[in-house]
């Protein structure tokens, strides 16, 4: 819901705080704006990209809890990041 999705952006941007970032609406998240983002994220310093990956990880541990979903999700973008995928630990179905 969206509350929840505010709060995991919320956390993941506590990480990413010297950055301006706001939430997009659902209505603007095309598969082709994150395809966009993907190679964006994908350009970044190996420092950069440790940084976001935490980012996204704070993000879906927002709630003491992680999804297969949401595990998924995030081993995708970290493929394409080009770094590391981790194993799939501390997920609950």
């Amino acid at each position: 819901d969206e509350g929840q999705a505010r709060a995991a952006f919320s956390k993941a941007t506590t990480r990413l705080g010297h950055l301006a970032l706001s939430m997009r609406p659902r209505t603007e998240c095309s598969l082709a704006r994150v395809g966009e983002a993907l190679t964006r994220l994908d350009r970044l310093e190996p420092g950069a990209k440790r940084t976001v990956v935490q980012a996204l990880a704070d993000a879906i541990e927002h709630d003491g809890k992680v999804s297969l979903r949401e595990a998924a999700l995030l081993r995708g973008v970290v493929f394409a990041m080009g770094c590391p995928v981790p194993p799939a630990a501390g997920v609950r179905g």
